[in-house]
Formats: C-alpha cells, structure tokens, sequence
C-alpha cells in the first residue's frame, strides 16, 4: 500500500470531522422579532460548544500534521501499521460527538472523562504509529536529530498528559478542567510550546 492512499484517506476523513464540527453549532432560531440584547444573550449561551470548537479544531490540525509527519516517514505499509492507522482515524472520528458533549454538559464529569479518553486514545495511537515506523519501518537515509524526536514526541504526547491529568481531576473541580483544557489550546497554537516544554523537561534532569 502507497503512503499517498493512508494520506487521501486521512485528509477525507480529518476535512469531515472539521466540517462536523461547526456544523453542531446552529445558530439561534427564535419565532418572533427580537432585540439585539435577546440575540446577544442567545449567542453567549453557545460560548462552551464554541470554546470546545476551537480546543477541538486546534487539537485536530495538530494531530493531522503529526500523522501527516509520521506516514511520510514510513517505507513501507504492513498489516500492523496499517491498523494502527485505522485505530487513529476511528477515534479522530468520534472527536465530533466527544466535542459537542463536552460543549453541551461541560459541568459534568461524565462529559470530560469521555473527551479527555479521547485524546488520549489519539495521541498514544499515533504515538503508538510513530515508535512502530521509527523502530520497524523508516528511511534508511531519514535523519532525525535527537531535538527532532524530542519535539515530535512532546507535540504528540503533552495533550494526552493534559487530558489525563483533566480526567483525573474532573471529580474534584470540573471548571479546572476545562481551563487544562484551554492550555491544550494555546500548547498547539504556538510556535514555542513544545520548545518551552523541551526546556523545562532537561531542566528538571540537570
């Protein structure tokens, strides 16, 4: 199997779920006139389905660069590697649901619980891809430094501690977990995240 058939597959799956995604946020439907108060207070109650939008989206562009990253790194496809492949898109598939649970019942620990799972199910499934490729079936002319490595596997692995630790701690204070959460945000948004992270990480060995 070619790495550019898993990519077609991949971008068609990940483009649905973006889509998906704002789609579940409708826009206030009222049966009268209104003022621009009532409609201003009407979009402000869509304020958590939009915050769990963009954590989502956010989270969805990272992971679909990263399994972008780790496909072209693979010479060859087996059966294995393949499944591992499937595994991934399965769960990015459920992130539409897991999303819009999380905006509608944020305040329960049932909601962040199946989320956060979520996300740990994608970032050790990629995770998962990337050793596999890494070890197995890789380029024998690729060249990764160590820094390389050390970023991909930050980038890969910092929202499934965050979600872990969001999970964890969502039967003791549900708005904590949200702004955990909220971290993943700006984590994937910014250049130096996992330079900061890469940081602290050899600070804390010396």
């Amino acid at each position: 199997m070619k790495a550019s058939r898993l990519d077609g597959l991949a971008d068609g799956i990940f483009s649905i779920v973006m889509t998906l995604l704002i789609i579940e946020i409708r826009v206030p439907e009222f049966h009268e006139t209104i003022s621009n108060n009532q409609l201003w207070h009407a979009l402000t109650e869509l304020s958590p389905l939009c915050m769990s939008y963009i954590l989502s989206f956010s989270l969805l562009f990272t992971y679909w660069r990263a399994h972008s990253y780790v496909i072209a790194n693979a010479k060859t496809f087996n059966p294995k590697l393949t499944n591992y492949n499937a595994l991934f898109l399965f769960f990015i598939g459920l992130i539409p649901f897991t999303t819009h649970l999380l905006g509608r019942y944020n305040y329960t620990e049932l909601a962040i619980v199946i989320y956060g799972l979520n996300i740990i199910f994608i970032g050790i499934t990629l995770y998962k891809m990337k050793i596999y490729i890494q070890h197995f079936n890789h380029h024998d002319d690729l060249q990764l430094t160590a820094k390389s490595i050390r970023h991909s596997n930050i980038r890969l692995l910092v929202p499934v501690f965050c979600a872990a630790i969001a999970v964890g701690l969502c039967f003791l204070n549900t708005t904590l977990c949200l702004i955990i959460f909220t971290v993943l945000i700006i984590f994937n948004l910014t250049q130096k995240g996992a330079d900061l992270v890469d940081y602290l990480i050899n600070k804390g060995e010396k």
